[in-house]
């Protein structure tokens, strides 16, 4: 049986299958139910803006932009959509300052910055809709109505970031602070499928794999 498994582990090598334990040649046969990673497995791995849910699309977009400065924006998906969407649109930050930030943190499910511009200074507070929308000055109805556009856009697989701001005139910020703040509006992203990925579920299912 070793020796049947092994020749089994040596054709699927030849594909670029790499078997650390030889048991599971055999498991491979009674696959029903296959559950996989999304991200760069059946996906680009490449985020992009879908769609911006907004009456000030422009504000939105840079505020969202101002609550990158606090990460590596060369690598983070997010911001690199957003600084992708600000470009095509011909849209800059212009000139501002970082004055304070509190990073993303799982918790408050968020990130924010204070930011100083020429005209004023502001608390930008960018992440998940359900946990900005707490914070904002949204009437029940209103935050309904966007958490429903929110729910459309995860059975269709996007990721939703949400923005707000308010003026704030200290020289520092605490999460007490995350309070009393203006929606803005919110942002969709999708990272498409990988052009093989379509070709592969159609192969599993052929072999009776869900």
């Amino acid at each position: 049986m070793t020796f049947s498994l092994s020749q089994g582990a040596s054709k699927l090598a030849k594909l670029g299958v790499v078997v650390k334990r030889l048991s599971a040649i055999e498991d491979l046969g009674s696959i029903e139910i296959l559950c996989t990673d999304k991200t760069g497995t059946i996906t680009q791995n490449k985020l992009g803006i879908t769609e911006v849910n907004s009456y000030q699309v422009d504000q939105t977009l840079i505020h969202a932009g101002y609550c990158s400065v606090t990460v590596d924006a060369t690598r983070d998906p997010f911001d690199l959509a957003i600084q992708s969407k600000l470009n095509d649109n011909n849209m800059q930050l212009g000139e501002y300052q970082l004055i304070d930030q509190l990073p993303f943190d799982p918790v408050r499910k968020r990130n924010s910055v204070l930011i100083k511009t020429p005209f004023v200074q502001t608390l930008v507070s960018r992440g998940a809709p359900e946990a900005i929308l707490e914070s904002t000055t949204l009437s029940k109805e209103d935050k309904r109505g966007i958490l429903d556009w929110v729910e459309i856009q995860g059975r269709n697989g996007r990721r939703v970031l949400a923005i707000a701001s308010k003026t704030h005139t200290a020289s520092s910020f605490s999460d007490f602070d995350e309070r009393g703040m203006s929606y803005l509006g919110a942002i969709s992203f999708e990272d498409p499928l990988k052009d093989s990925t379509k070709e592969a579920i159609e192969k599993a299912m052929s072999l009776g794999v869900q």
